[in-house]
């Protein structure tokens, strides 16, 4: 597929201005030249360790320049060649920064559309970065692990989520072995030496690091077809592991529609394969159209809590199609637009409402970082995909959304993704489309809770007059005051939501009627600060038994104290987990576990 570019009519340019002294990019391209399209040409044997590949990206050049930076970590290039309207230029390549390649060209070239040709050798690793092997069975794998910056360990590339453009992917592999990418095989035709060429489609636009590979005798299991648009679906495992996909195969066509539904969306790709990867670093990887989980994952032993952790985990992938693949974060400072989301959808379709309010207690317990860093180094990247992201971008979400209403909160999401399909965005384009729906500004929630470590704590006294409504009146504890939106529940007077700008605020509590006899300040549990209330409210809230199960439950965990008469009877509850969190609370467990 890869044919070196025509020679092109040589352009006399004059006066061509200078390009500035070129320095070595800090941590992020300098953004000079932008890729358009890329084609990737790789021969692997997934016995060897080395691989050759070449490359051919479409470039606008954006400004005069007498070099092109990308990134490149641990290749060893063979030959490149630019052609742009000055002709075809041979390329001299430096490694630079451990991070980067420089490709220094004999002259300054203007701006305008050009094409750079790499040809390459790289190194198949043994771990767990880049393009890595594994064996099983005496039989050698290839799989691919790009997040977050490690696509250019397998080719050079523009490794930067800003950069999202079409792929072409071709692998030259061993005949009898299974070639994967993200796109559909649409040509294999044999080569010499045992080997076959296999040809991808077009992808997509993506960023480097949603693009994916796998080479190896693998066993296809076909598992239907799901969604509007009827793709296909298929379980991928280890030679020899087929049996063990039953209880992946009919996960997706319950959980694809529900997405789709929600979204308004059609599934975005073409294809949807979920491969069982050997040795996996992360617990899953959200490739558009060959989702990667670990092999004990995808291929769960029989039991229930395994087929509940598959169904969860798969909920949060599947949700990374739209929020991740078809929409993506601009830069690394909002990777919560795609795993917030992904974590916050998987909650809704996973039955999540007890693991929703337990995350958000033990996430307050280790929050000491921002959700949104700006890294700016491979070290600082490390603490990127960190809980923080995960848990609180997601709780930030359900908090929101329970504040202005699921159908506006939806509407707003809606519009969010088709206005950005295939595109890149910010904390700021999400924000607008969905203040846009709510009808008011809900950016000083989100710069409120995702720019800041901690949580709020408030408190609700019942105020009662005979010459007015009863009221509340919300205080927020401790030194920070936050943009807060509080949702509050009382006695004869339903759920009411209002949004705190400092540190107090009294609302009235319309309809109650009479002086209610008890107040929630977190309706719903759904709210990202604690409400711990007195012994006596407690008690109050306790006989009303008005609550909610994930109510009664945020009640427990956020109480400092709870009577030990009542203790016994929340013990009693029909709900396991609110019972075991007042056993918790009594030191039963921890008793229990020191006597084992």
């Amino acid at each position: 597929m890869f044919r070196r570019p025509a020679l092109v009519c040589l352009a006399v340019v004059l006066n061509l201005p200078r390009a500035a002294a070129p320095q070595t990019p800090q941590f992020e391209l300098p953004g000079t030249v932008q890729p358009r399209r890329y084609s990737l040409d790789l021969t692997i044997v997934p016995a060897r360790t080395v691989f050759t590949g070449s490359v051919i990206i479409d470039l606008e050049i954006m400004e005069p320049a007498s070099r092109v930076w990308l990134h490149g970590k641990d290749l060893d290039v063979v030959s490149a060649f630019l052609s742009a309207r000055e002709g075809v230029l041979r390329a001299r390549a430096i490694s630079s920064g451990g991070e980067f390649l420089a490709f220094d060209l004999p002259q300054v070239v203007a701006p305008g559309p050009a094409r750079l040709e790499v040809r390459y050798r790289g190194k198949l690793s043994g771990g767990t970065a880049g393009a890595y092997r594994r064996q099983a069975g005496g039989r050698w794998y290839v799989f691919t692990s790009f997040t977050a910056i490690e696509a250019r360990r397998a080719f050079p590339c523009f490794d930067e989520p800003r950069y999202k453009t079409p792929w072409r992917v071709t692998l030259h592999v061993n005949r009898e072995e299974v070639a994967l990418s993200n796109t559909s095989s649409l040509n294999e035709s044999p080569e010499p030496d045992g080997m076959k060429r296999v040809e991808f489609g077009e992808s997509p636009p993506l960023p480097s690091s949603l693009v994916a590979f796998a080479v190896g005798p693998f066993d296809v299991v076909a598992a239907g077809r799901a969604g509007k648009n009827g793709v296909p679906v298929r379980i991928i495992t280890p030679r020899g592991r087929s049996r063990q996909a039953a209880a992946a195969r009919d996960l997706t066509a319950d959980l694809l529609p529900r997405l789709e539904t929600y979204t308004g969306i059609a599934y975005p790709f073409e294809k949807l394969d979920h491969l069982a990867a050997l040795g996996s670093f992360f617990g899953a990887t959200e490739y558009p159209g060959l989702i990667t989980y670990q092999d004990d994952i995808l291929l769960p032993a029989p039991g229930p809590e395994r087929l509940d952790r598959l169904r969860r985990i798969m909920s949060h992938e599947l949700a990374h199609q739209w929020f991740g693949n078809l929409v993506t974060m601009s830069g690394w400072r909002d990777v919560w637009l795609s795993e917030g989301f992904a974590t916050w959808m998987a909650s809704k379709f996973s039955g999540g409402e007890f693991s929703r309010v337990l995350d958000r207690v033990q996430i307050m317990a280790i929050d000491r970082r921002p959700v949104r860093l700006d890294p700016r180094s491979r070290r600082e990247m490390r603490d990127l995909y960190n809980r923080i992201v995960y848990e609180k971008g997601a709780a930030t979400l359900a908090m929101v959304e329970h504040w202005i209403g699921e159908t506006p909160f939806r509407s707003g999401i809606r519009s969010y993704l088709a206005e950005y399909r295939f595109a890149g965005v910010t904390t700021q384009d999400f924000v607008r489309a969905l203040s846009h729906a709510a009808g008011k500004d809900l950016a000083p929630v989100f710069d409120s809770f995702l720019d800041r470590t901690g949580f709020p704590e408030v408190t609700a006294d019942i105020r009662c007059s005979p010459h007015s409504e009863p009221r509340v009146v919300l205080e927020q504890k401790g030194t920070a005051v936050w943009r807060l939106p509080v949702c509050v529940k009382a006695d004869g007077a339903g759920v009411q939501c209002v949004e705190m700008e400092g540190r107090e605020k009294e609302m009235a509590l319309t309809g109650a009627g009479r002086c209610p006899a008890w107040v929630l300040p977190n309706a719903g549990a759904a709210g990202y600060y604690r409400t711990p209330v007195s012994p006596g409210q407690f008690a109050a809230l306790w006989s009303a038994r008005d609550l909610s199960a994930a109510e009664r439950l945020g009640l427990v965990l956020d109480a400092p104290r709870i009577p030990v008469p009542l203790l016994r009877k929340i013990a009693q509850d029909n709900e396991p987990a609110v019972a075991f969190a007042a056993l918790a609370a009594a030191g039963v467990i921890s008793a229990i576990m020191a006597s084992i």
